[in-house]
C-alpha cells in the first residue's frame, strides 16, 4: 500500500517555500536558510495533517508481539523503514520516509467492507441499511 502513496512523496520535490532557483532560499519572515533539508523542514510546519483511508480493511490490528494495535499505531508502523531485500524496497523506504518527514501530523483510518458476504458486495447500493455494517 506505501507504493501507492508515491504521488503524495513526488509532490513534495516540486513545492518550494519561494520561487528562487537558488539553493539558499528566504523564508516569509526572511529567516535565510542554508540547506534543502532546512527548507525541507520548514516546508513539513506547512503542511496540512495526512489520513491515509483503508477502505475494505480486513486485517487483525495487531502488533508482532500479538498486542492490539489502533489505526495510528498502524499507520506508524506502516511507515516504519524496512529491510532492503527485494526489488523496490528502496524507493518503498524513500516513500515512507519523505511521507514521515513532511506530513509530522498524520492519522489513519480503517473502513471495513460493507457487508461480508461477496456476493453482497456486488449489489450493496441496492441493499437496505439494515444488512450493511
Amino acid at each position: 500500500a506505501i507504493a501507492t502513496l508515491s504521488f503524495v512523496a513526488e509532490l513534495s520535490a516540486h513545492i518550494k517555500l519561494s520561487s528562487s532557483g537558488e539553493k539558499s532560499t528566504k523564508l516569509p519572515n526572511n529567516e535565510a536558510m542554508a540547506t534543502e533539508e532546512e527548507e525541507a523542514e520548514a516546508l513539513s510546519r506547512h503542511m496540512p495533517w495526512f489520513t491515509w483511508i483503508v477502505r475494505d480493511f480486513s486485517l487483525e490490528l495487531e502488533s508482532i508481539d500479538g498486542s492490539t494495535l489502533t489505526a495510528d499505531e498502524y499507520l506508524e508502523q506502516a511507515l516504519r523503514p524496512q529491510r532492503v531485500t527485494e526489488p523496490g524496497s528502496a524507493e518503498r523506504n524513500r516513500l515512507r520516509h519523505a511521507l514521515r518527514h513532511f506530513f509530522p501530523n498524520r492519522s489513519c483510518r480503517c473502513l471495513v467492507r460493507p457487508v461480508k458476504n461477496e456476493s453482497e458486495l456486488q449489489q450493496v447500493d441496492t441493499l437496505p441499511a439494515s444488512r450493511r455494517r
